[in-house]
């Protein structure tokens, strides 16, 4: 999973901007909306092959949801603190969402279940 994930750049460029947001830094989601745009986006269209199954495709889109939300939130002048507190949590969930659901993925495929032979 571990290589899936470093090979995937914006998954990689995501989660460094959640990183960031862990110590306050709101740069990616304040600075240039067209990065943070294709960004998000590209999230969707470059899923691995390996890894594009529709439940990490529904993780992903809620991230995505999650993402647009958080930096409406943060651009608008009237959001109150809490508000964009409870958004940057629900954000983190969903990163950690997306990532345990292509952890269990590859640990499924590790698996090996062999099945009773049918009588």
């Amino acid at each position: 999973a571990k290589n899936t994930l470093d090979s995937w750049q914006s998954y990689n460029t995501i989660a460094l901007a959640i990183d960031n947001l862990k110590k306050g830094d709101l740069n990616f989601f304040k600075e240039d909306k067209t990065v943070f745009v294709s960004s998000v986006n590209d999230l969707e269209t470059t899923i691995p092959e390996n890894i594009n199954t529709e439940p990490i495709q529904a993780r992903i889109l809620i991230l995505r949801t999650k993402l647009l939300k958080l930096e409406e939130v943060l651009n608008l002048g009237t959001s109150k603190k809490n508000e964009k507190l409870l958004i940057m949590k629900e954000v983190f969930e969903a990163l950690s969402n997306v990532t345990l659901q292509i952890n269990k993925k590859f640990e499924k495929e590790a698996q090996n279940i062999i099945k009773p032979n049918e009588i």
